[in-house]
């Protein structure tokens, strides 16, 4: 087996199952299996499972990622699945990318670490132009917000300022009402 005061390297077989049952992807995304039979579902552009000779479903560390992916878009993030679907490519890309850059194309950016508790998931390193492009939504959005809380501020005022207008015609309405009554 090697010398065990030796590290093993990330693409040694002994290390790291290529596939895994379903069953086991779930406990690594952390997240029933169900919730992978679904996602299957919903995100079959990038979760592909291959099927053994007997019919079991194993997925690639590949399939691994794109579903620790999925969860932290919907968990974390709070995203819809149609969003999530949305932004997944764009993540998947970079990811790959990072892999490939790094030549670990099996290993991949998101790190499995299968003694880590269920629902534990190193989030992939972000794209420096991804980050940028966020960042630029961020501060889009931001903005978007503080326009939206002066308009508010400035309707509450308007609001507040009608019923005090309401008010001074209530009282007006009732002292004509009191003069028409005493004549």
């Amino acid at each position: 087996m090697g010398d065990p005061s030796r590290p093993m390297p990330p693409n040694e077989p002994d290390r790291e199952p290529h596939y895994y049952k379903l069953g086991e992807a779930a406990r690594i995304v952390g997240v029933a299996p169900s919730a992978i039979r679904y996602w299957q579902a919903e995100f079959a552009a990038f979760v592909r499972p291959t099927r053994t000779k007997s019919g079991q479903h194993v997925f690639s560390r590949r399939d691994v990622r794109a579903l620790a992916l999925i969860r932290h878009l919907l968990h974390a993030e709070g995203l819809p699945a149609r969003e999530a679907r949305e932004r997944l490519p764009s993540l998947m890309a970079a990811e790959d990318a990072a892999a490939e850059g790094r030549g670990e194309m099996e290993q991949g950016v998101l790190e499995l670490d299968l003694a880590a508790p269920p629902g534990t998931v190193a989030v992939p390193s972000p794209d420096p132009a991804v980050l940028a492009e966020i960042r630029d939504q961020v501060s889009r959005l931001e903005r978007e917000r503080d326009a939206l809380s002066r308009q508010v501020e400035s309707v509450a005022r308007e609001r507040d300022a009608a019923r005090a207008r309401l008010a001074e015609l209530r009282t007006e309405i009732q002292e004509l009402a009191g003069v028409i009554e005493s004549s």
